[in-house]
């Protein structure tokens, strides 16, 4: 069982990992200076930075969206050295797990995996990771995040039942839902205390003219269409998943914000689309495509 007493800070993970601090001074748009908070899902060349800022209180999980409604038990967990959640990620097979590159670069002896179960405490299977393999053209440049996709190789199997990848993500206006244990709030220091239940959310697929820099082939843009509910820090990593004949199938997996004029998660965001890599991920794990 692990420890949530806390959720990492920026601190906590540049000491720890030795990544650079990307959290700049900017204004509002009320003209009012205030510290930039890593926004989304971490769209960093480090996973480890998706925390609060100093003056944050730890972060909480998907903004508008509600406890999970049923069991996944694919859905992961990524613990760093500190047994800090820092990222989320999706089985795929009884030993791999799929998420998102930027959550690869803390040390891999030090991550731990957790699958299964609603609860960030309890349940589930741990495991931890012997192999991290990032796509080839994955970039970690925060400014211009492509191929966010990496995975992880665990000790042993599971017993939990790894989720399908979809043939293809959907055009716009299909119904996805994302889930992860991330912030509630724009801003951590606004935020509860973190709830340990897992959050879901109903959300669609919008035209990738809504987001900026995005690549049509590799990646998925999402936007809730009646209000403002996102992923958001610390979802990084986790799934998009939509159903297919009564099922749950992988679709995408958390990347980045998809606004850059907009310091928040609310609005459009970037999803890397699974379906896109279902070639690289089979070779990768020695599966065939289903």
């Amino acid at each position: 069982m692990f420890s949530v007493a806390r959720l990492a800070t920026v601190e906590d993970m540049i000491k720890l990992h030795g990544f650079p601090s990307i959290i700049t001074n900017r204004a509002d748009r009320t003209g009012r200076g205030r510290t930039r908070r890593l926004t989304l899902v971490g769209a960093v060349g480090s996973a480890a930075l998706l925390a609060a800022t100093t003056v944050a209180s730890p972060a909480n999980a998907v903004i508008g969206g509600r406890d999970a409604t049923e069991y996944y038990p694919f859905m992961v967990t990524l613990r760093d050295g500190k047994g800090a959640h820092y990222c989320g990620g999706t089985l795929i097979s009884p030993e791999w797990v799929v998420t998102a590159g930027h959550c690869s670069h803390p040390p891999r002896d030090e991550i731990t995996v957790k699958v299964g179960g609603d609860d960030l405490e309890k349940g589930g299977s741990v495991r931890r990771v012997t192999k991290i393999v990032r796509h080839p053209r994955y970039t970690a440049d925060p400014g211009n995040l492509r191929y966010d996709i990496a995975l992880f190789k665990l000790d042993r199997p599971v017993a939990q039942t790894p989720i399908r990848i979809a043939a293809k993500s959907g055009p716009p206006g299909t119904a996805v839902r994302l889930l992860g244990w991330g912030m509630t709030c724009e801003f951590g220091n606004h935020c509860a205390e973190p709830p340990t239940t897992l959050q879901e959310l109903d959300s669609e697929i919008v035209s990738d003219r809504r987001c900026v820099g995005v690549d049509a082939a590799t990646d998925i843009c999402s936007q809730h269409p009646t209000r403002e509910a996102q992923a958001c820090t610390l979802d990084s990593g986790g799934p998009m998943i939509r159903k297919i004949k009564g099922r749950w199938e992988l679709v995408g997996v958390t990347s980045r914000d998809g606004d850059e004029t907009d310091l928040t998660c609310v609005g459009p965001g970037v999803w890397t689309d699974a379906t896109a890599y279902r070639s690289w991920i089979s070779r990768t794990i020695g599966v065939e495509e289903r």
